[in-house]
């Protein structure tokens, strides 16, 4: 191994570069906060890497310059963060406009409300976009915890109201992965400005939103307001319709919804942290745009890489994803295991956590009897370790925004309660 300041300082640039790139989030708020959290324990892991083996006293100087990059990227952290509270975007919870929003209590007749005020205003959004020659967004439905709104009980308490909406694109075969991303982020941009424009030239629409709070920060968090004169934060989560169709129908792109839907009761980062994991072991992604993966030179490398790497798509069917994984790492006449023919991916209509770490247990047979991984068992620890250790991010970084003790410890028996079905999934089901 050949390591150098110089190899260091690159992936630094590229894995800042690939932060900037994918403006998924805006500067100071929770999400790209999350993204440099994120960067920090990349450049920890790799730090920790160097402390192993017979050649862990070579890389002191090393390991010196990775401690001085985690402080720095910590520095910025704590800059975007002040920078996030002066705008708005961020406090306790994440609110952009705390002082409308922070003191509703969202249960499902408020959720109801809130879904009600959001759809109207983006309907009218809608005969904006016509007046403009642009093509509408497609309401598809609430995703989060808060989808169960209509069938959970009174006293549910949710922690924010996420709507999906797919957002109009033209593509065409010939375009490669990279210039569908590329279209997709172009079209994000043009609609949020046409969002911005019509949010501060309208009258009407201030009848279900507050045009003023909304337009503090990414417009696409809508501050809407209920009958009854509260407000609420309504989170626009955007898709494309190759990855989601209304509600309903049967088809290979019901991705979005699925993926970005908890089990009922649960909260939405139990079962994410559950794909990501899967997705880090393999170096994929396992996100917004179905199963993806940066390639270089033919072999797939961490999402953080930019140069020199190409987009590839795994699947978008969120029913066959699992064993669409298998055939990628192992081709197309890869035996699948009995338990991965049982769980091939997950039922849109009931989103289980056991049933997705199932399938994990499953494609791991599937890959160890076909001599593609050495041991299940160890892929399986290595998956329950990546769980285990993201559970606990996001608790904690929900604490460093302000979340109460008691809170804080509601969410840490949560994360046991979690990790303690796909633990016992994978040992029954691996045996």
């Amino acid at each position: 191994m050949t390591f150098s300041y110089s190899i260091l300082r690159n992936l630094i640039r590229e894995t800042v570069s690939s932060l900037n790139e994918k403006k998924q989030h805006e500067y100071g708020s929770v999400g790209h906060i999350n993204e440099l959290d994120n960067l920090i324990d990349e450049l920890m892991n790799l730090k920790h890497s160097l402390r192993k083996g017979p050649s862990r006293l070579k890389y002191r100087k090393e390991m010196h310059r990775l401690q001085d990059a985690i402080g720095a990227i910590r520095y910025l952290k704590n800059v975007a963060r002040r920078e996030g509270i002066k705008k708005g975007l961020l406090s306790e919870g994440g609110l952009k406009a705390p002082g409308l929003t922070g003191s509703v209590n969202l249960d499902p007749s408020t959720v109801s409300d809130a879904i009600k005020s959001y759809s109207s205003a983006i309907e009218m959004w809608n005969a904006h976009l016509s007046s403009k020659n642009l093509d509408p967004v497609t309401l598809i439905g609430p995703v989060g915890s808060s989808a169960y709104y209509g069938s959970d009980p009174p006293e549910t308490s949710y922690g924010d109201v996420d709507y999906l909406v797919s957002f109009p694109i033209q593509t065409d075969d010939t375009m490669s992965q990279d210039d569908i991303r590329a279209r997709e982020n172009e079209v994000k941009r043009q609609y949020e400005g046409e969002l911005r424009t019509f949010l501060n030239q309208s009258h009407d629409v201030e009848r279900y939103v507050n045009t003023e709070a909304s337009n503090r920060g990414s417009p696409y968090l809508l501050i809407v307001k209920l009958p009854d004169g509260r407000h609420v934060q309504v989170d626009t989560i955007i898709t494309f319709p190759t990855y989601s169709q209304p509600s309903g129908e049967q088809s290979d792109s019901q991705w979005m919804p699925a993926r970005w839907t908890p089990e009922r009761g649960l909260k939405g980062y139990t079962i994410g942290n559950l794909y990501t994991a899967l997705g880090n072991y393999f170096n994929m992604s396992i996100g917004d745009r179905g199963v993806t993966a940066k390639m270089r030179s033919g072999e797939r490398v961490p999402s953080r890489m930019r140069k020199g790497t190409k987009l590839s798509s795994i699947s978008k069917n969120i029913r066959t994803f699992l064993i669409d994984i298998a055939r990628e790492l192992g081709g197309d006449d890869i035996v699948e295991n009995e338990l991965l023919l049982r769980y091939p991916g997950m039922n849109p209509e009931n989103i289980k956590i056991k049933d997705l770490a199932a399938g994990i247990a499953g494609l791991a047979l599937t890959l160890a009897d076909n001599k593609i991984i050495n041991s299940h068992d160890k892929m399986l620890r290595d998956i329950l370790d990546l769980y285990e250790s993201g559970l606990r991010k996001n608790v904690d970084s929900k604490l460093s925004m302000g979340l109460s003790s008691e809170k804080y410890d509601n969410l840490l028996k949560l994360n046991q309660r979690v990790l303690d079905i796909v633990r016992s999934t994978f040992d029954q089901e691996a045996t």
